[in-house]
C-alpha cells in the first residue's frame, strides 16, 4: 500500500456469513445510507509543468516588477512568497495568486531592481514546503514543459565603445568619415549629437549621419578648411536624446575617438630632382631609398595636383615601380622635422 498508486475499494467476501441474532443470512449488500466504500490512494509527488514569463513576455526588459506564471502538473497546497527567490537581484517575491486550476502567478519587486543589469532568475526556496493534496511534498524541480525562468535586466543607456577614421585619409583631404561603434542598438541619432575638437587652423562640418539607428553608423565631416594645419576629432556630446530599444537614456559623452591630422601645407620646390638612374634599385623592384640617421615615421608621395599615391610607415624605402613617369613631391618626415622635396621618375 505504501507504494500502490490508484482506487482500492471495501468489499463483502464471497464466504461471508454475516446473519442477524435471530440467525437471518446477509444476503442483500445493497448500501441503504452512505456507501464511502472507496479511497484513491496517492503516493506520487506533485511536479512543475511549467514556469513562463507573463509580465513582461520578453527576456530582455527594464520593467521594475517582475512575473512569472508557475504550473504544477496536479493542484498543490503551501504555495506563498516563501516558496519562491530570485538570484541576481535583491528584490523579493511581494505577490503569489492562483490565477486559476494549478497555476499559480509570482510577482518580483523591490529591492535593486530598477538599477540592476544583468541576468534575474526565479527559484524554489531551500524550504519550500509545497505538497499535493495527498500530502506528498515537492521534491523533483525539474520543469516538465516550458522553463522560461529568467529575465535579462537592462537599465543601462547605450556607451560609445569607439569612433575611429574610416580606411586612411590624407592629410590634405577635406572629406573624412568617422566609423562610431555603440555596444548596443543605438536609436536617435542624428548630427546634432556630435561635435568636433579641433587645433590649429583646421575646421569643418559635421554634414551627416548615416543611419539614425545601429550598433555602427558613419558620421561624415566635410568642408575641412583649405590651407591648414592641425588636427580634427569627432566627440560625442553630454546629454543627447540617444536611447537604446528598452528606452534606456543617459548616454556618456565620447571624447576619445581617433585624431586625424590636418595639413593642406603646399608643397615646397626645390633643385633636388632625382632621376631613375640615382634610385637604389633592388633585386626584385626599384624603391627610393632615403639616407638619413634619423628615424623615419612616415615617406608620403603626391602626385602634381596633390593626391597621395604612395605612403609608407617606419621605413626608411618606399616603393615606386607603379609609378607613371612625371614629376612627384615626396614628404619625408622624421622624428624631428618635415622635409618636401620634388622628384621626377623618367
Amino acid at each position: 500500500l505504501a507504494n500502490f498508486n490508484g482506487n482500492i475499494v471495501i468489499g463483502f467476501s464471497g464466504g461471508q456469513d454475516i446473519a442477524d441474532t435471530a440467525g437471518n443470512s446477509l444476503t442483500n449488500l445493497t448500501r441503504l445510507g452512505v456507501n464511502e466504500n472507496r479511497f484513491v490512494i496517492d503516493n506520487i509527488a506533485p511536479r512543475v509543468t511549467s514556469i513562463t514569463r507573463q509580465n513582461p513576455i520578453n527576456r530582455e526588459t527594464n520593467v521594475d516588477i517582475v512575473v512569472w506564471d508557475v504550473t504544477f502538473n496536479e493542484a498543490v497546497r503551501n504555495v506563498n512568497t516563501s516558496d519562491f527567490t530570485i538570484t541576481g537581484t535583491t528584490a523579493t517575491a511581494t505577490n503569489v495568486t492562483n490565477t486559476s486550476g494549478n497555476k499559480y502567478r509570482v510577482t518580483f519587486s523591490g529591492g535593486n531592481l530598477s538599477s540592476f543589469n544583468g541576468n534575474i532568475v526565479i527559484r524554489f526556496s531551500e524550504d519550500q514546503d509545497i505538497a499535493d493534496i495527498a500530502g506528498n511534498s515537492l521534491t523533483n524541480l525539474k520543469r516538465l514543459g516550458a522553463n522560461e525562468n529568467r529575465f535579462l535586466i537592462d537599465n543601462s543607456a547605450p556607451i560609445v565603445q569607439s569612433i575611429a577614421l574610416t580606411g586612411t585619409p590624407d592629410e590634405n583631404t577635406d572629406t573624412l568619415d568617422y566609423t562610431i561603434r555603440f555596444n548596443e542598438n543605438a536609436n536617435n541619432i542624428t548630427i546634432d549629437d556630435f561635435e568636433l575638437t579641433t587645433t590649429g587652423t583646421a575646421t569643418g562640418n559635421i554634414a551627416s549621419v548615416s543611419a539614425v539607428s545601429g550598433i555602427e553608423v558613419t558620421v561624415t565631416v566635410t568642408e575641412i578648411s583649405a590651407n591648414s594645419t592641425g588636427t580634427i576629432r569627432l566627440d560625442l556630446k553630454e546629454s543627447t536624446d540617444i536611447i537604446d530599444d528598452l528606452a534606456n537614456n543617459g548616454t556618456p559623452a565620447f571624447i576619445n575617438g581617433e585624431i586625424h591630422n590636418i595639413d593642406f601645407t603646399t608643397l615646397g620646390l626645390d633643385d633636388n630632382i632625382i632621376t631613375k638612374d640615382e634610385l637604389y634599385v633592388s633585386s626584385i623592384k626599384p624603391i627610393l631609398k632615403i639616407n638619413t640617421a634619423y628615424k623615419v615615421d612616415e615617406i608620403r608621395i603626391y602626385n602634381n595636383i596633390g593626391y597621395t599615391v604612395a605612403t609608407t610607415k617606419n621605413n626608411k624605402t618606399i616603393t615606386i615601380d607603379n609609378l607613371t613617369n612625371g614629376v612627384y613631391f615626396i614628404k619625408i618626415k622624421t622624428n624631428n622635422q618635415i622635409v618636401t622635396k620634388k622628384i621626377v621618375i623618367e
